[in-house]
């Protein structure tokens, strides 16, 4: 073999796994915290037909946070939003296009989210649930002061996955509201656009016939003359 390869060889173990020993050092050094509470987070396209309510039932411990948003795709549609909490009772109404509720959880249970369509047409409705567990943050800050020392390097290198997944997932979500916004707008910006040209043709028309009628009257004669005499 080479020298020269072999003098790289051991050049490359004496460099990398001292480098590499000291960062799990540094990573078993210092605990580290699950900075972020766990959220679980579920989507729906419903579509709500005429007259018809839809229902979603969540059950949630104390401690947990409930955030829904909810969007109507349909420009101009309208719908009835209700939150029912715990023993069926009705928590909050109100009659939107798209909205959003976020509800501390004081008492254990299932809580209600319905939406009524009372229209004569069909609406189709996006849901975005997240369900904020705050007591996995505490259970894993306190299960961390049991890991024994030689397993903390591991223990360090999950909480940071957590963190990024949790991360990765808020990402996520921003990107389909913006992309369910989006496509909104692009769906208003069409209407607009139809409308504007269908009323850009009725004035095009009517400008049509306002010229003609204007040059017919630049071009009409009478069949005397001011003294009343046929004109030949």
């Amino acid at each position: 073999m080479d020298a020269r390869l072999v003098f790289s060889i051991a050049i490359f173990f004496c460099l990398y796994f001292p480098g590499n020993a000291g960062k799990d050092e540094e990573k078993a050094g210092a605990r580290q915290i699950y900075s972020k509470p766990h959220i679980r987070r579920f989507q729906f396209h419903v579509l709500l037909r005429s007259q018809k309510e839809e229902c979603f039932y969540q059950d949630a411990t104390v401690g947990t946070n409930l955030v829904v948003f909810y969007q109507i795709m349909n420009d101009g549609g309208k719908i009835r939003f209700r939150h029912l909490i715990p023993g069926d009772v009705e928590d909050h109404v109100e009659v939107v296009s798209r909205g959003h509720r976020s509800t501390e959880i004081k008492e254990e249970g299932i809580y209600t989210y319905c939406f009524t369509n009372f229209r004569r047409n069909e609406l189709q409705l996006h849901i975005m649930l997240s369900v904020i567990d705050r007591n996995l943050q505490r259970r894993l800050y306190e299960e961390s002061a049991e890991v024994p020392e030689e397993y903390q390097g591991t223990w360090n290198a999950t909480i940071e996955l957590l963190n990024d997944v949790d991360t990765m997932y808020k990402f996520m979500f921003q990107k389909r509201r913006r992309t369910y916004y989006d496509l909104q707008l692009v769906e208003g910006n069409g209407k607009f656009v139809v409308y504007w040209s269908v009323a850009q043709c009725f004035v095009i028309i009517l400008a049509g016939v306002l010229e003609v009628f204007v040059l017919r009257t630049m071009f009409r004669t009478v069949s005397v003359t001011p003294t009343n005499k046929p004109r030949s």
